[in-house]
């Protein structure tokens, strides 16, 4: 772990930020003191994650496919990837549902297909999300719309 020594101007601008985004801090009443430890951990990871769904609705029993592309922003090639999505699973019927990518050279894309078929009409949100040591990266959501009615079932 790295410490540094912070000026005062730096802590108040850090509790500001740290309140806007709702991450608990200790208040500290002015004046501050000249010298403040700050800890911190922050989990980077180089990859991107990008859901497309090939349709925004389908009727219950229908499949409507969808889409992951995992990037690797980084500058060595990544291992072990394993990438899923996050939906209400009981309303679902998923193939491919956890797939594994080996491996994703630097600067490249790999893509997983994944299969949905509803069970029960709704409005869902649907994320992808790929996960390299220990560290969860989530695609932005989308709504995938189940309409009651084709009579088939998944």
């Amino acid at each position: 772990m790295h410490r540094a020594r912070l000026g005062p101007a730096l802590v108040a601008a850090l509790l500001l930020c740290a309140a806007a985004s709702g991450v608990p801090a200790r208040a500290v009443e002015p004046p501050l003191p000249a010298e403040a430890v700050v800890t911190a951990r922050l989990d980077v990871s180089p990859l991107l994650v990008v859901l497309d769904l090939e349709a925004a609705a389908a009727t219950t029993g229908e499949s409507v496919k969808a889409r992951v592309r995992v990037t690797n922003a980084g500058p060595a090639t990544v291992r072990d990837v394993m990438v899923s999505l996050r939906l209400d699973a009981a309303a679902f019927a998923i193939r491919g549902a956890r797939q594994t990518l080996s491996q994703i050279p630097s600067g490249r894309t790999s893509t997983v297909g994944v299969t949905l078929c509803g069970r029960v009409p709704g409005a869902y949100l649907v994320l992808a999300q790929a996960t390299l040591d220990d560290v969860t990266i989530e695609s932005p959501a989308a709504i995938l719309t189940i309409l009651p009615g084709s009579g088939k079932r998944c």
